[in-house]
């Protein structure tokens, strides 16, 4: 006899670890999951803290805002309830915002900030609730439904909430390990990319503060142990800003496209004092791909070589002091194509070593044409889930790569290439920039070329007076050295041709070989196949 019965699924106590520390990305991803929670409450302000404790050994990674903070039903029915599908059904704030975390799980995050957490929460009505999380706890607990979390609840003042991670028993040694100055630095790399300037919202103002209090940082590379380091403490507060240098960019196409394909887009070269060219298209996709809902785009393309950095100082750069190789370096730590939805960026899309364009692979092909991916600073500004079908991934790193997503880059490389870089070969070629192919031959006899001296030397001895005869006997002196010289740069320019005669070969081997690699490959698996069926047959 068959018996059946019913059970339920019992989380394990560790799923808050892996849906928050092992499920998100790092440290400043963690982070910037706490600030979206900001922008989320309709916050003005979210204001990051980082604070070391040396006395205690205590490291604290504090996120707090003024929004409209949560109430106690708020706490225990939501943000204590993992996935839940609560900003998904609502969509909006009561502001109006876009929800930024949709999953129920970004809050966890927190988990990877410290071991313990403590939140406190006031709403409209004042009413302020405190709750302590200790991972380290909960994780040693058999099942989710088994931890108790107290909740005290008291009187507030503002509206908002505040929460703060920390870590006990830390030296100083291990803070420096994991926020190190390339760590540091990162961390506002990321904040200041966080928002689009082209979905910024002037009416509804968001302002991002980190804060360090008392926190160590090494004076000298924290890499090298062999090195003796100096470690120096630091308190600093500051206003994340966009990063300046996007504004002087040397080709700018942006725009918008329909959810049918339709782009009106304008194209500018700020080497050129015109207005901006207007651009309307329709987009085709393949089969492949499918349109995925509005799109605003703005590619802002860089040229590199020392005189368009000279340029790019001249438009304004230079007044916040930077020289030629600052302004590489700040280039080099902002470039990359970022992807937006609701004004914030998506990771990985803008990390500068996420090429989802495939931009360097083209570049490669064709330096001279195409942008490489260290010369572009992009936004790219979706809609929602439901308008554009752009699905985030629960782990935080980036789009499903469905029919949708495809489109996506189909429409920014046909953008990128069609409308910007074909305008931006052009001018170059017509004003010669960039790199100028100069013959061999000819640089060996302008070096050889004793014309101009000869010339200058009979001046200079008719302006001291010098007989014609000395003269004269001079100017052979030159034309015997010069006939003297001609025998050694016809064996020179022998050599580098049979020199260039290797290398085409060279050249012309490699691309049999890479093109007949996998006809030959084919024809060996066949000829073994062939083997294998005559010898079962024998048998």
């Amino acid at each position: 006899m068959t018996e059946t019965d019913t059970y339920k699924i019992r989380p394990a106590a560790r799923i808050l670890r892996t849906i928050g520390q092992d499920l998100i990305k790092d440290i400043h991803a963690a982070i910037i999951e706490l600030v979206k929670n900001s922008y989320d409450a309709d916050a003005n302000n979210s204001r990051i803290t980082l604070e070391y404790n040396q006395l205690k050994k205590i490291l604290s990674v504090t996120v707090s805002d003024d929004g409209h903070g949560m109430s106690l039903k708020t706490i225990t029915d939501v943000w204590l309830v993992p996935a839940t599908s609560n900003k998904k059904d609502k969509k909006f704030s009561p502001k109006g915002r876009a929800f930024q975390g949709r999953k129920g799980i970004g809050r966890y995050a927190v988990g990877i900030l410290g071991s313990t957490m403590v939140m406190e929460a006031v709403d409209t009505s004042l009413n302020k609730s405190t709750i302590i999380l200790d991972f380290d706890e909960i994780e040693k607990s058999e099942f989710l439904a088994d931890v108790d979390v107290l909740i005290e609840n008291t009187k507030g003042n503002n509206t908002g909430v505040r929460i703060e991670a920390t870590t006990a028993n830390i030296d100083v040694e291990y803070v420096i390990s994991v926020w190190n100055n390339k760590q540091l630095e990162k961390l506002k790399l990321e904040l200041q990319k966080l928002q689009s300037p082209i979905a910024k919202n002037k009416n509804d103002e968001f302002n991002i503060y980190l804060e360090f209090i008392n926190f160590p940082k090494c004076t000298k590379d924290c890499h090298k142990k062999f090195l003796q380091r100096k470690i120096e403490y630091f308190s600093t507060k500051e206003i994340i800003k966009p990063l300046p240098i996007i504004d002087f960019y040397d080709y700018r196409v942006y725009g918008v496209v329909d959810s049918t394909g339709y782009a009106k887009l304008f194209y500018e070269n700020q080497n050129l004092n015109i207005k901006p060219i207007e651009i309307n298209q329709k987009i085709e996709l393949d089969e492949d791909s499918s349109y995925c809902g509005h799109i605003e785009i703005d590619l802002r393309v860089f040229d590199r070589d020392p005189e368009a950095i000279t340029d790019l100082l001249n438009r304004g750069l230079k007044e916040y002091k930077v020289g030629k190789i600052e302004a590489r370096k700040i280039l080099d730590s902002v470039y990359g194509v970022g992807v937006y939805r609701g004004g914030f960026r998506i990771r990985p899309y803008g990390d500068k070593n996420y090429d989802w364009l495939d931009l360097d692979k083209r570049r490669v092909q064709n330096p001279s044409y195409n942008i490489g991916m260290n010369q572009i600073v992009g936004f790219v500004s979706i809609e929602n889930e439901e308008q554009s079908n752009l699905q985030e991934k629960s782990a935080r790193d980036g789009l499903s790569e469905n029919a949708n997503y495809h489109g996506l880059i189909k429409i920014c490389n046909d953008i990128l290439m069609n409308q910007l870089q074909k305008r931006r070969f052009d001018f170059r070629q017509q004003t010669n920039r960039g790199r100028k192919t100069v013959r061999i031959e000819d640089s060996l006899d302008s070096l050889f070329d004793l014309s101009t001296l000869k010339n200058n030397v009979r001046e200079k001895l008719a302006k001291e007076g010098v007989s014609k005869t000395v003269s004269t006997s001079i100017s052979n002196m030159i034309d015997i050295e010069k006939k003297s010289k001609s025998k050694d740069l016809e064996n020179i320019k022998h050599t580098i041709a049979i020199y260039q005669g290797q290398v085409t070969l060279g050249k012309l081997t490699d691309v049999l070989l890479h093109e007949g690699r996998k006809s030959l490959r084919y024809i060996n698996e066949q000829i073994q196949r062939l083997l294998n069926t005559k010898k079962k047959r024998t048998i």
